[in-house]
């Protein structure tokens, strides 16, 4: 007798048995909703590339930094790591960016730069640093905790323009992501981002070197020049001081008591004394009644001394001093 055949129920009660519609159901309804919980979030960062570490600055190199960055205005920015980015729970055009510096600062930041990535290295202002202040146009503003549309956000991602690094401020300012985690961001944009600036800067500063040194070694022959000078005519100032003509040395004798002269009778002018007496004349009068002495080729007379010497008569000068040795 042969087996009688299932019924077509039976057949479609199999099929459906295999695979059951409301595991379909589920099977979907969970994919969807994984998807749906996902449109508002970015990847996680991927396994960052090794860091690059900075080598130590010489002192040069340092003063050169600090001269680069001297119109930069701020302090406390630093590199920092972009570890996860989703979407504000109520604004369609903010996002959530969590953010570290390497150490143990590590914060959720609001941003409206929708090109912000997990794995990315940007400049992380953090709660205590220092900013341009936009709204003020000058100096500086301290980066604080705020709550945007009820969510926290505690530091910012800044771009290059409002660090004055450079001119681009619409994006966030973005380092190799080799860079080193919480230095200065100054120092990394300067020396892994634009290293010809530091070369340059380093140009400039050995040029300005260059010619204070040229001006420093002139001003010194200059100076020993002058020396030298000195030197030479110091001999011949010896000579002259112990023996000058009478015209200068009657000029370092300006008498002080007398207000007439003695030769010409006029008051006032200046005043010079005779060597032979303690008379006073005007320069033109020893000038014009002058006469040497025989002992001292340097010294000039009034008229009556000169007129004793040549009759070989002591000055009344010399006759004082004789009688007094004698005394």
């Amino acid at each position: 007798e042969k087996p009688s055949k299932s019924p077509k129920g039976g057949k479609k009660e199999d099929k459906k048995g295999k695979k059951p519609a409301g595991d379909d159901g589920e099977e979907d309804g969970g994919k969807k909703g994984k998807k749906g919980g996902d449109k508002g979030k970015k990847a996680p960062a991927t396994e960052p590339m090794a860091e690059e570490k900075l080598a130590p600055l010489s002192i040069e190199e340092a003063k050169v930094l600090k001269e680069i960055l001297k119109k930069c205005v701020f302090q406390g920015v630093v590199v920092g790591l972009v570890k996860a980015v989703e979407r504000h729970p109520k604004a369609d055009n903010l996002y959530l960016a969590t953010v570290t510096d390497g150490g143990f600062t590590e914060a959720q930041v609001v941003t409206n730069n929708k090109d912000v990535a997990p794995g990315m290295k940007v400049a992380f202002a953090p709660v205590g640093s220092e900013v341009f202040d936009e709204e003020l146009g000058t100096g500086t503003t301290t980066v604080k905790a705020v709550k945007v549309r009820n969510v926290n956000s505690a530091g910012m991602l800044c771009s290059g323009k409002l660090l004055g690094l450079n001119e681009d401020g619409d994006n966030v300012l973005q380092l190799p992501a080799g860079c080193p985690l919480g230095v200065d961001v100054g120092e990394a944009y300067v020396r892994l981002v634009k290293p010809e600036m530091m070369e340059e800067a380093k140009a400039k500063a050995a040029e300005a070197r260059r010619q204070a040194e040229e001006a420093m070694a002139a001003k010194k022959a200059a100076k020993e020049a002058k020396d030298a000078q000195k030197a030479a005519a110091a001999p011949a100032a010896a000579a002259g001081k112990e023996g000058r003509d009478a015209e200068a040395d009657h000029d370092e004798k300006i008498q002080a008591n007398h207000d007439y002269c003695d030769a010409c009778g006029k008051p006032g002018g200046r005043l010079l004394n005779c060597a032979g007496c303690p008379g006073a004349f005007h320069p033109t009068c020893l000038k014009r009644d002058r006469d040497r002495d025989a002992a001292d080729d340097a010294t000039w007379h009034c008229e009556s001394c000169a007129k004793l010497l040549r009759q070989g008569k002591p000055t009344p000068a010399a006759a004082a001093a004789a009688a007094e040795r004698q005394n």
